[in-house]
């Protein structure tokens, strides 16, 4: 989170299954993040706090309960994994009334 490299990480991490220690260090590689530095980053405090802080956002500020969420206009109005059928009736909806 420091070297401006979450993007690359994150990606990463969320297109191959796994979260083993293995993948933890691949995905590091492959966002340019040295074993040592991502050793130093798993080990930091701040690091930590960063995370707890995130997540804390997640659930008590935006309500997020499941992955993935869908929010519109700042409200949670899906969560979880739902069919495209139901996710297109939503934006359509939206959009209706947006309209009025």
């Amino acid at each position: 989170y420091k070297k401006g490299k979450f993007k690359e990480y994150y990606e990463y991490l969320y297109f191959v299954e796994g979260s083993t220690e293995s993948h933890i260090y691949k995905a590091a590689a492959v966002a340019g993040i040295s074993q040592d530095e991502i050793k130093k980053a798993i080990n930091d405090r701040a690091a930590r706090q960063w995370v707890k802080n995130q997540i804390e956002y997640g659930i008590v500020k935006l309500q997020i309960q499941g992955t993935p969420s869908v929010y519109i206009d700042g409200r949670v109005v899906l969560s979880g994994a739902v069919s495209y059928n139901l996710f297109l009736k939503l934006i359509k909806k939206t959009e209706e009334l947006r309209r009025r």
